[in-house]
């Protein structure tokens, strides 16, 4: 009987256990499963920093502490565009900058030493052949001024001299021009006006004559000592006026587009800190060192209070303009993202919907903080210049065009306006091609000018890039109608290919295919291109010397 009773109890207690579990808990487990599974099928957390790195719900970034964000804020736009939330922006600190013209600069530091101005050497020499007697200057750096007495000489010369204008002073009235002829030998010894008056008068002969200084300055050399024989000029002192110095610099390679003669330069020496000297540049060195690869430039610097000394160590600033002085296109270096080989940058094509795109470009001058672009931007377009690395990362999820996959990488099309009159060009273009393959240069001369008239029909580009090689287009020609043999039209023939390949490549869907070829040997094993109409492979650059040498590098079609 107690053994039925407790079974039924436990009974009971059990089954009041699972119905008072599922009145408190049998809703919650149910809906809350399902919240969270339909949660981690609707939603996938990411890093716009560390795309690698996915949650299926929020949470921070293991990597660098940031707020995991949805993929679906990543919004994959059009072809190769990205578009990102206002809240990855955010969270990316995304800035762009509106493109401009702008002349470049650059903030060039050179290095340089403190040397002696070349032109304020000179030389003191002895006018008279004999032995010193006594010198008055015994060491390098003692400064001299001019007219000082600097050594003196016995002179067998000057004895020989002074007896004869004694023997010819008396007979002055009888025979002037003998007078005449021995003043003018002791003026040769540069014996003054007072000193042969002083001869003629006494009729006492000096036997030593006195070396006075040319010039003021330091001595730098001394070549003479006491009980020397020297002959008349020879050189007894080097004086150096150090009033005035030169200031040489070294100037890399790559800053010299940007140093012009004229330009101003602060510089300070170690030895005299917070003193600043500004010069002008007055002398660049034509050539450049083959092994250092730099190239000294020079500045004058008044000196008349003797601060700076030869040989002191100098660094000098310089605030340069490039050699081209117009204005260009300029991005800072935070706006340019290095693949190895390429260079990239992303641009804002679309201020509403935060539409991104990744573009190529060419680099020019590095300006220290920025760099000059060659291709690849236009004046008016947004460069992000802060947060590239995040649209980068967004793009890669998206799959879109990033700096690990640039297979697609978008690239400025010639005009559409310049393309619709680029069809003559091209067919002349060709006609000249086929003329320096027959090698006839009569008729690729004439086909030169028809080329160039059908260019004026070309609007001129408002893109800098394509403005640029229509210039380089219309140079070349320029100088191919002038050109005094068919050597000469084939080696212009180069560049002006070279430029007419990228606007074939620009020039979109074409009824009848183009074939670019390229071939080796050409332009000094250089190797050049050229743009046919035919894949049969007839080398403009050779002709029938080497008719087929080349290949089909890319059909246009």
């Amino acid at each position: 009987m107690k053994k039925n009773k407790t079974l039924w109890i436990i009974i009971i207690s059990v089954t009041a256990g699972l119905i008072l579990g599922y009145l408190f808990f049998g809703n919650g487990p149910e809906k809350n499963s399902v919240a969270e599974h339909e949660h981690s099928l609707n939603e996938i957390y990411t890093c716009s920093m560390h795309p690698q790195i996915r949650r299926n719900e929020p949470g921070a970034c293991p990597i660098c502490g940031m707020d995991l964000i949805p993929v679906s804020n990543l919004e994959a736009g059009e072809q190769d565009e990205i578009r990102l939330s206002e809240s990855a922006l955010r969270l990316a600190n995304v800035q762009t900058t509106l493109i401009g013209n702008t002349v470049p600069e650059k903030e060039i530091t050179l290095n340089g030493t403190v040397v002696p101005n070349e032109t304020a050497i000179r030389s003191q020499t002895a006018h008279v052949s004999g032995r010193i007697e006594k010198l008055f200057i015994n060491t390098t750096g003692e400064s001299v001024r001019k007219g000082q007495p600097l050594a003196a000489l016995y002179a067998p010369d000057l004895i020989i001299a002074q007896k004869e204008l004694i023997q010819v002073a008396s007979r002055k009235g009888q025979n002037p021009g003998l007078y005449e002829a021995a003043k003018s030998k002791l003026r040769s010894f540069e014996i003054s006006e007072e000193q042969i008056r002083r001869i003629e008068e006494s009729g006492a002969i000096t036997e030593n004559i006195l070396i006075h200084a040319d010039y003021s300055g330091i001595v730098t050399d001394k070549m003479a000592n006491l009980g020397d024989h020297v002959k008349a000029g020879d050189v007894l002192l080097t004086l150096t006026d150090l009033s005035s110095l030169w200031v040489v610099f070294e100037a890399y390679e790559s800053d010299l587009p940007f140093i012009h003669i004229g330009d101003e330069i602060t510089f300070s020496a170690t030895s005299l800190p917070g003193t600043e000297f500004k010069g002008n540049i007055s002398f660049i060195d034509p050539v450049v060192n083959s092994k250092s690869r730099i190239t000294r430039v020079r500045v004058e610097i008044s000196n008349q209070e003797g601060r700076l000394k030869p040989e002191m160590f100098v660094r000098g600033t310089i605030r340069a303009v490039s050699n081209a002085k117009t204005p260009g296109i300029i991005v800072p270096k935070t706006a340019v993202l290095w693949t190895g080989v390429r260079s990239v940058v992303y641009i804002k094509t679309d201020d509403k919907n935060n539409a991104f795109q990744l573009r190529e470009v060419e680099l020019g001058n590095d300006l220290g903080e920025a760099y000059v672009i060659l291709s690849g931007l236009n004046t008016g377009e947004k460069v992000v210049t802060q947060g590239a690395f995040a649209i980068d990362a967004a793009a890669q999820l998206a799959g879109k065009s990033s700096m690990m996959n640039m297979t697609e990488t978008p690239k400025v099309l010639p005009p559409a306006a310049a393309l619709e009159n680029f069809e003559p060009v091209l067919e002349h273009y060709i006609a000249l091609k086929d003329q320096l393959v027959l090698s006839d240069f009569k008729s690729a001369m004439s086909q030169a000018g028809f080329l160039q008239r059908a260019l004026d029909n070309i609007p001129e580009p408002s893109e800098e890039q394509w403005r640029q090689s229509l210039l380089i287009i219309r140079t070349t020609l320029d100088q191919m109608t002038s050109a005094k043999n068919i050597d000469l039209l084939r080696k212009q023939f180069i560049d002006l290919s070279s430029e007419i390949v990228k606007w074939a490549r620009g020039s979109g869907e074409r009824q009848s295919p183009l074939y670019i070829m390229y071939c080796p040997m050409a332009n000094d094993n250089d190797g050049a291109v050229w743009v046919s109409s035919s894949e049969i492979v007839e080398n403009p650059y050779y002709g029938e010397m080497m008719l087929n040498c080349g290949e089909v590098t890319e059909t246009i079609q």
